[in-house]
């Protein structure tokens, strides 16, 4: 046949042989390149996943990871969470995280589930990590601190001024008075020209708060090596009364519940802190967000930072500010009857971290230090020297 179509068999052959070594050469160079892209992709893929997974921990360290309680970790969360978190409290970071969003969930819970629709709660830590404090042993005492116990320090905590052993008077002045539950049914309003100041002891009285804060009535606030916040609270809030009153103010003792729409010239509600981490210290103080009088409760926040970090020494720790004292139940008079007057300057004042050594040991060992130093950031605000 070949020799009728007139080509030589040499010449089919290498014709033939020619073309079949272009298809191998075609071939090869397409295995090639699907062969190089694979290997880019693949190569893409892992820088994707390490990107993605950059700061995370290892797998086998994943499990051990603490989580809130819809099974989230801080790891969770965006680039930016985790690096705020990590600055602030390093090693200890997912765990403050975990509890904190616990706490966040808890809060969220029960406002849904209140008829009077709260936005926050008492209780300006999370309550597991007040619980976690004692059984990881985040406190430690050591034996060299000369740290008093709690019944040596503050007693019952019964309506009367606490009287330090140098500093503090015998009793209240006339000018001051303690504001019950019974006082509440309706507004205060500021009479005459002489100043008037709320001065509210932070969870004192909680389980006596009105139906619009029921849900409220079992928090009973921070605690940190056998001390209550509470007890601390009102021992320094009693202080500040006092000392006001000696001033010719008219201070009112407030307990946990506000009084119906409460006018004065200025409110302070008095707390402690905690942390799961004991080595967090310092103060901090803050005003609602929603503030209709933004500038003067601005000025009053202002005041009391300045005076109380010069009498007490104590650095701020604004970092650990939280939407419980932003939108604090004391402000929140736009939804709650029991809550200050909308013309109410305002501020929640964290004295410091009840979980700390050092913090706490000055909270109950110069608990009217620190009353000066609130004290003088009131007056400052309402336009008196402290110094005089």
């Amino acid at each position: 046949m070949l020799g009728k179509i007139g080509l030589p068999r040499e010449s089919v052959k290498f014709v033939a042989t020619d073309r079949t070594r272009r298809m191998d050469t075609w071939v090869s160079i397409g295995h090639q390149r699907r062969f190089w892209v694979s290997v880019a992709l693949v190569g893409l893929l892992a820088v994707l996943m390490l990107a993605g997974s950059a700061g995370r921990p290892s797998t086998a360290e994943a499990a051990s990871v603490p989580s809130a309680s819809d099974g989230s970790t801080l790891w969770d969360q965006p680039q930016e969470i985790q690096k705020l978190f990590t600055d602030v409290y390093g090693a200890d970071a997912a765990q403050v995280w975990a509890e904190q969003h616990s706490h966040e969930l808890e809060v969220e819970a029960e406002r849904q589930s209140s008829d009077s629709g709260l936005t926050a709660k008492i209780a300006l830590t999370p309550r597991p990590q007040n619980e976690q404090v004692a059984e990881k042993g985040a406190v430690s005492e050591p034996t060299a601190e000369a740290t008093p116990t709690p019944a040596q320090q503050i007693p019952t905590p019964e309506p009367q001024v606490v009287t330090p052993e140098s500093q503090s008077p015998a009793s209240e002045p006339q000018s001051a008075q303690k504001l019950s539950n019974t006082d509440s049914k309706a507004p205060l309003a500021v009479t005459g020209n002489q100043l008037r100041v709320g001065i509210q002891a932070g969870h004192w009285e909680c389980s006596d708060l009105p139906a619009e804060l029921a849900s409220l009535r079992s928090s009973t606030g921070a605690s940190g090596a056998g001390w209550k916040e509470v007890d601390i609270n009102l021992d320094i809030a009693r202080r500040v009364v006092a000392k006001l009153g000696q001033a010719g103010i008219q201070a009112d003792l407030i307990p946990a519940t506000v009084p119906v729409a409460y006018k004065a010239d200025a409110f302070v509600a008095l707390h402690g802190d905690s942390n799961g981490n004991s080595a967090i210290s310092g103060f901090k103080v803050a005003r609602a967000t929603a503030s209709k009088i933004p500038e003067k409760d601005d000025a009053l926040v202002a005041a009391i930072k300045s005076e109380y970090q010069a009498a007490t020494g104590l650095k701020e720790h604004p970092q650990s500010i939280t939407q419980n004292m932003l939108r604090y139940y004391a402000f929140d008079n736009q939804r709650l009857a029991h809550a200050i007057d909308p013309s109410t300057p305002g501020a929640i004042v964290e004295m410091g971290f009840l979980t700390n050594l050092s913090d706490r040991t000055f909270l109950t060992n110069q608990a009217d230090t620190a009353a000066r130093g609130i004290t003088a950031g009131i007056l400052r605000f309402l336009g008196f020297n402290p110094a005089s």
